[in-house]
C-alpha cells in the first residue's frame, strides 16, 4: 500500500524511460536538492501522476531534527542530516526505477571493462567497492557504473548512460560478462576466492538482483545468461590494489589461452 501524505507536503513525480516515481517531502528544499543531483536523462515535475490521490512512492519524513524516508511498503530508513537523506533518497529512487525498467535486469554491482568482457563487482550500499574499482581503473580497466549494472536478457552489459547515474562513456556495448567477483572486504583478508559453478553463481547473484521482485521470471533468466562462459568468483578480499592485480592477471591470462 503506498505511503499516504500529509499536511500537504510538496510532491513531484520524477520520470525516466518510462517509469515514473513520485516522491513527497514536507521541506521543498529536499526536493530541490533532488532534482539537482538527478542523473542525465532524467525529468522531475511538480504536477502528480492522474492516478495519484495523496500517495506517494517514496516520503521524505522529518522528526525531532532526524530524517526518514519511507517507501511505497512501508518500509523506513532513518537519516540523521539532510544531505544524508537526499543521497539515500537519489538512491532509493534509482532503485524504484531500477525495478520497472522493461526488458532489462538490474543489478546492484559495480561494472568496469576489460579487452575480454565486462566485470561485474555485485555490492550493496557502503560495501567498499568503490576502493576495488578505483584500483581496476589505475590497471586499465574503463569505469562504467559504480552502483548498478544493467544487463539484457542475453545476459550483456548494455549502454544505459543516463539511466541509472554511471558516468558517460563510449565503449562499445552490448557487452558480455568476462568475470563476476563477489568480493567481500575484510581489512585482514587476503583475496583467495572460491570457484563459483554456474548455478552457485545465480544463487549468490539473486540478493543484488533489483529487478527480481518485479519480474523475478525474466531476472533469473537473464542471471543464468549472464553467468554463462564467465569465470565465477567469491571470497573475502582484503587490500584493493593486490585484490585488482589478481583479477586483471587472470582475464589477461584467459585472454591469451582463448586467442
Amino acid at each position: 500500500m503506498p505511503s499516504r501524505v500529509k499536511d500537504n507536503p510538496e510532491t513531484i513525480t520524477i520520470s525516466a524511460h518510462g517509469v515514473q516515481v513520485t516522491v513527497a517531502a514536507a521541506e521543498s528544499s529536499v526536493l530541490r536538492t533532488l532534482c539537482d543531483v538527478l542523473p542525465r536523462g532524467w525529468s522531475a515535475s511538480s504536477r502528480a501522476r492522474e492516478a495519484d490521490t495523496g500517495h506517494s512512492d517514496l516520503t521524505v519524513l522529518r522528526l525531532d531534527h532526524r530524517y526518514r524516508i519511507r517507501d511505497a511498503s512501508g518500509r523506513e530508513y532513518g537519516c540523521p542530516e539532510r544531505e544524508l537523506a537526499v543521497w539515500m533518497l537519489r538512491r532509493q529512487v534509482g532503485r524504484h526505477v531500477a525495478a520497472r525498467l522493461v526488458g532489462r535486469t538490474v543489478l546492484r554491482a559495480a561494472v568496469v571493462l576489460h579487452e575480454s568482457g565486462a566485470i561485474l563487482l555485485p555490492a550493496l550500499a557502503l560495501a567498499g567497492t568503490s576502493t576495488l574499482v578505483d584500483a581496476l581503473v589505475d590497471l586499465g580497466a574503463r569505469f562504467r557504473s559504480d552502483d548498478y549494472a544493467v544487463i539484457d536478457p542475453e545476459g550483456s552489459v548494455v549502454d544505459s548512460a543516463g539511466t541509472l547515474g554511471e558516468a558517460p562513456h563510449s565503449e562499445p556495448l552490448p557487452m558480455r560478462v568476462a568475470l563476476v567477483a563477489l568480493a567481500v572486504y575484510s581489512k585482514a583478508a587476503t583475496w583467495s576466492p572460491t570457484a563459483l559453478s554456474e548455478a552457485q553463481a545465480v544463487v549468490a547473484l539473486t540478493p543484488y538482483a533489483v529487478s527480481l521482485g518485479e519480474r523475478p521470471g525474466e531476472a533469473i533468466v537473464a542471471l543464468h545468461h549472464v553467468v554463462s562462459g564467465a569465470t565465477l568468483l567469491q571470497g573475502e578480499r582484503g587490500d584493493a590494489q593486490s585484490t585488482a592485480k589478481a583479477l586483471i592477471d587472470l582475464l589477461d591470462r584467459r585472454s591469451s589461452e582463448e586467442a
